[in-house]
């Protein structure tokens, strides 16, 4: 047995070790759920890194680079400018509100804005758990990926394994797991990016910066080089509204020890995330000069490790990318089971207690994890997956949650049409792949039910008390 593998089940296997302690502390759901709401800066930082930082990230916009250069920065960089208005407009609110009034997920905070209306919860929390699903198997596709490069188990092997672990320490210590782990794994992976450039930008293919610079193809260097604009307007859309319609965004700000820690945690996200954009568009560069004749560029990464570095290096780093891929894959799993069991099961069938509402979060996650890996095994491409995902998640929450806020006018039937129409729209469009983004569509229809449905409501009950008077 090789050194990546040893390295992949050594990691592996501390994850497991860490959900088991963290296990023993988690009594009710609001320990699963948001941490206890007294999560330090340091660990709300390494949470939301390790979480944004998965296969997406290493395997999907590192081939991008590989494949179109700079142009990869479509990908990952337009989260920032996300991120940066969700921190002034949304996260200290957030904190705020969550501790006057108990909530847990993002459509307590939505739904506590129309008197708790049920129906509201239930509708926007089945869009959320089909885009997390979808999201969640798409990282059970990178760890396939990231296995198979390195070992000789086959692609489904690959993805059950992996997946099944994720599963397993997700579901046994909540969101405290998620972020000790996630903790353990942004340091892997911080470590893994200080070393990995140098090396790569060392080797006689590349010669350092001024090498990289003078080899590369000119078409690296144009950022408007990249598939088609449809692509680059969707990537742009789907990407820089991704923080406001992503639960474990919200869990976050609730669990943050103080308001301050929320934003200022946001903040030092939008940072860190362009630095990995410009991180993953050197090393996909670099990479293709090494190797120009990959026939898969999302392999480029776990290519460079298993056969241009130095064995203890690459394994390593291959930690690094089992890193980013289970932080983010048990991010998605906590956050769909809350989902599941705060929103749809609890307005369909009320809330439960702490301990039985913990008992249903387990079980949900299990269900929830085996669902994503039986749709992991008939994907093949870790970026489309992950897109599509988050265009059902932006075409059918990103009005109802963010517009409805901002307009008093808008009504909780109004909202409801909103999740409802937007979430049709963008899964038509996404199937008959015409040329309207699937996500500008669903956005749009979106907004246009949220208007006239709230207006309809309005007027109707206006007639409707003329008549009574």
């Amino acid at each position: 047995m090789n050194m990546l593998v040893l390295s992949v089940i050594g990691f592996v296997v501390l994850m497991l070790v860490v959900g088991i302690i963290v296990s023993k502390k988690v009594n009710d759901a609001e320990d699963f759920f948001v941490g206890g709401r007294q999560v330090p800066a340091f660990l709300i930082i390494a949470t939301l890194l390790a979480s944004e930082v998965g296969g997406g990230v290493m395997l999907g916009s590192v081939g991008l680079a590989y494949s179109h250069g700079w142009g990869a920065v479509w990908y990952v960089a337009p989260v920032s400018a996300g991120l940066i208005l969700f921190g002034i407009f949304m996260s200290r609110r957030l904190k705020r509100d969550a501790d006057e009034k108990g909530y847990q997920s993002m459509f307590d905070w939505l739904a506590g804005r129309f008197e708790n209306y049920k129906p509201l919860r239930a509708v926007g929390g089945t869009v959320m758990l089909i885009g997390f699903i979808g999201a969640l198997a798409s990282q059970f596709v990178a760890m396939g990926t990231a296995l198979t490069s390195v070992t000789n188990l086959s692609m489904s092997a690959a993805i059950f394994i992996g997946g099944a672990v994720i599963v397993l320490y997700s579901t046994m210590g909540g969101l405290l797991s998620v972020m000790w782990t996630d903790l353990l794994q942004a340091c892997v992976f911080l470590f893994g990016m200080i070393v990995l450039m140098p090396m790569l930008l060392s080797r006689p293919e590349v010669g350092g910066f001024s090498g990289l610079a003078a080899s590369v193809p000119d078409s690296f260097f144009d950022v408007w080089n990249v598939n088609t604009g449809q692509w680059r307007l969707t990537t742009l859309v789907t990407m820089s509204i991704a923080p406001f319609v992503r639960q474990y965004y919200y869990q976050r700000m609730f669990a943050a020890r103080t308001p301050a820690v929320a934003q200022g945690s946001i903040f030092a996200q939008a940072v860190l995330v362009l630095v990995i954009t410009a991180w993953t568009c050197v090393v996909g560069m670099c990479t293709y000069l090494i190797n120009p004749n990959l026939e898969n560029p999302e392999s480029a990464m776990p290519w460079v490790l298993s056969t241009v570095l130095p064995p203890v290096v690459a394994a390593i780093l291959l930690g690094a990318i089992t890193a980013c891929v289970m932080s983010t894959a048990d991010t998605f799993v906590n956050s769909a089971s809350l989902t599941f069991v705060r929103d749809v099961y609890g307005a369909i069938a009320g809330e439960l207690d702490g301990k039985k509402a913990l008992k249903l979060a387990r079980v949900s996650s299990l269900a929830i994890g085996a669902l994503a890996l039986v749709i992991a095994l008939f994907s093949s491409s870790v970026i489309s997956a992950i897109m599509n995902a988050w265009a059902i998640l932006g075409g059918g929450l990103f009005v109802p949650m963010i517009v409805s806020y901002f307009w008093k006018k808008a009504r909780k039937e109004g909202v409801i049409a909103s999740m409802a129409g937007g979430l049709l729209m963008t899964l038509a469009l996404t199937l008959l792949k015409t040329r309207v983004p699937a996500i500008i569509g669903g956005v749009l229809v979106s907004f246009l039910l949220l208007v006239t449905v709230s207006i309809w409501v309005d007027k109707t009950r206006s007639v409707s008390q003329k008549k009574v008077g």
